[in-house]
């Protein structure tokens, strides 16, 4: 029997997916680029995105490569 939070989370989901579709496959390269590099916490995404931010060469911190 599927539960309410059950039923929440596929709607977040399907909401989620709708989006960000035109972008999945750039945003699926940079979440495996992000996941080889260990960089997986919210801590850390949050810190990448604040280099980027300012200046993408600032990366060699974090060793990614810039995604095109």
């Amino acid at each position: 029997m599927m539960t309410q939070s059950y039923l929440n989370d596929l709607h977040e989901l399907a909401f989620v997916y709708n989006e960000i579709k035109t972008y999945l496959p750039s945003f699926l390269k940079l979440f495996h680029c992000l996941k080889e590099r260990h960089i997986l916490n919210e801590k850390q995404i949050s810190k990448f995105f604040r280099y980027a931010n300012y200046d993408l060469a600032d990366l060699t911190e974090f060793n990614v490569l810039v995604i095109t």
